[in-house]
């Protein structure tokens, strides 16, 4: 009898931790799927309106703040981190709750951001710092992110755009714990022009996990910073053999990942073999003392 209630005792002490793994599971799941949180990273370049200017605004959650009895998390600000590391607070308030909706304060009223519950011919009117406009949701599917995992995209158009299927103000898409493809906060510019802004890079705990499939990288140097050596190079690039880090910072860490999201080869050092690589394009992406720099390389 001891012996049978020792193995019953077993299989429940194991019954137990099979179903604490899958809530842990579950629960970094749903984690992930948030988008306000301190984890994360967005990199928008952001076309200055009517001149040749561009400059790379590099966004993350940084304090806790509470207005009107209601939690809130502050959004702050790199500006050409190229040139600057120092964080700078925006007055841009935002918070999720557990339906995965996002508001934001704007002028001390909140308003929906976001809503990622919104099904197909579902409509949504944007009403935030002067911009007005109703979408509707053409679509609902997914993306796979760069570490495999797939998330859910909402695609949008403007209800009253003449031509849906080739829209004249484009495509609004949403992407579960991301936010839009074009800014994180500020994709309602859109809502009368085509406000150049766009989402370049996007991590989570300092993991590049989405890279704009539009753009080589995830900085882009402003116009009137051109002569300025770019401070990482890969060459050769095509290459077969062996690929050479030129980088004016010291290299921390080096991950060569492959479409699928998949790590093939790390290291922390300037000469790297890459003959076990098969033909293809690849994410080259390299922590320096000056933060997470991405850059695509090609293999023959």
């Amino acid at each position: 009898m001891l012996i049978k209630k020792g193995i019953s005792l077993q299989k429940a002490i194991m019954k137990t931790r099979l179903i604490l793994f899958i809530l842990l599971g579950i629960l970094e799941s749903l984690n992930a799927q948030k988008t306000i949180a301190y984890d994360k990273q967005w990199n928008v370049i952001d076309y200055k309106v009517f001149t040749p200017n561009i400059c790379t605004n590099i966004y993350s959650f940084r304090k806790d703040t509470v207005i009107n009895s209601v939690e809130y998390i502050a959004l702050f600000v790199k500006r050409d981190t190229a040139f600057s590391s120092s964080w700078q607070p925006l007055e841009i308030f935002m918070r999720e709750d557990s339906l995965h909706r996002i508001f934001i304060l704007d002028n001390e009223e909140e308003k929906l951001l976001y809503d990622f519950n919104l099904i197909e011919n579902d409509t949504f009117k944007i009403d935030i710092n002067h911009y007005e406009c109703e979408l509707i949701v053409h679509e609902v599917d997914s993306i796979q992110l760069l570490n495999g995992e797939m998330r859910k995209r909402i695609r949008l158009l403007r209800s009253d755009d003449p031509n849906p299927n080739q829209p004249w103000y484009g495509y609004k898409d949403w992407v579960q714990g991301i936010g839009s493809t074009t800014s994180l906060h500020r994709y309602y510019e859109s809502c009368f022009t085509d406000y150049p802004l766009d989402l370049l890079c996007y991590f989570e705990n300092e993991a590049l996990q989405y890279s704009n499939p539009n753009n080589q990288g995830c900085y882009l140097t402003p116009v009137t910073n051109l002569k300025i050596k770019e401070s990482i190079s890969i060459f050769p690039n095509p290459a077969q053999d062996e690929i050479y880090i030129d980088s004016n910072d010291k290299i921390k860490d080096v991950k060569i990942i492959d479409v699928g999201g998949k790590t093939l080869i790390s290291a922390n050092k300037k000469t790297i073999s890459v003959s076990t690589l098969n033909t293809g394009i690849y994410v080259v992406q390299i922590h320096t003392q000056a933060g997470i720099h991405v850059r695509k390389l090609i293999i023959e």
